[in-house]
């Protein structure tokens, strides 16, 4: 049984996924860094066949040979072959991040309208119409940022932590 593993290269964290070749969801891992070591020592512990990266950072372009070399391997952005149009004016500002997400819920969701919030460094906005056309969408400071924000932009305002540990019941 072949494996895929799947990075996405955030502003805050960097992860892998790790995906049976009958879509199973096997492990995740939060990296370290993008080093060429990191990605080896990966690949030498899941032998995958195929591998790809959604990232919205300037990583470690040599990690993108590594994969090449080592996997069938696919770096996600405007270009890729999706079940989704993007009639937007410039989809080459679309980040991989986004595409994920819209191309995702049509997956989940086909044949339905669906705003897409993508948490993270920043809260993406992301409206895909029951016709798989990505539409757009907005991208405002997340959390941290906001917090910063406030404590930088107010004259008495402490900058506040956020407290992710509270019962959703």
């Amino acid at each position: 049984m072949s494996t895929t593993l799947c990075f996405d290269f955030g502003n805050t964290r960097m992860k892998c996924a790790v995906f049976s070749s009958d879509g199973t969801f096997l492990a995740e891992q939060v990296l370290e860094n993008d080093s060429v070591e990191t990605i080896r020592t990966l690949l030498e512990q899941y032998h995958p066949g195929w591998s790809i990266l959604s990232s919205v950072i300037d990583h470690n372009p040599d990690i993108e040979t590594l994969l090449q070399t080592a996997t069938q391997f696919h770096k996600l952005d405007h270009r890729s072959k999706v079940p989704i149009s993007t009639p937007v004016g410039k989809p080459e500002t679309i980040g991989a991040d986004r595409l994920a997400l819209v191309v995702a819920a049509v997956t989940l969701f086909p044949g339905k309208n669906n705003l897409v919030i993508g948490l993270g460094s920043a809260v993406t906005y992301n409206y895909v119409n029951k016709y798989k056309e990505f539409i757009g969408g907005g991208i405002s400071p997340g959390m941290e940022m906001r917090l910063k924000s406030l404590q930088a932009f107010t004259a008495k305002l402490p900058l506040v932590k956020a407290d992710w540990n509270f019962p959703l019941a």
